[in-house]
């Protein structure tokens, strides 16, 4: 049991800190309605590329975590019966 509290106390604080990082991604100006619409530039194309690919990595990231959580879990439930 003190190894599960352990483990989530440890990983918790990371978490936070990548949800944190992705929020600003997040929250940038909303989308254009389709009646004010303007034709995208290149560099408008290559700044949301970037954004989905910051937030692709913070996806794989994450799923890791939950994933090694997930292990460490099992493994503490394991050792702990």
């Amino acid at each position: 049991m003190k190894k599960i509290i352990l483990v989530t106390l440890s990983v918790f604080p990371l978490t936070v800190v990548s949800a944190q990082e992705a929020a600003p991604v997040a929250s940038s100006s909303p989308a254009p309605t389709a009646s004010h619409a303007t034709p995208a530039t290149a560099a408008d194309v290559e700044a949301l590329r970037q954004q989905v690919q910051s937030l692709t990595e913070t996806v794989k990231a994450l799923q890791q975590q939950v994933k090694d959580q997930q292990a460490a879990l099992e493994k503490a439930n394991l050792t702990g019966e």
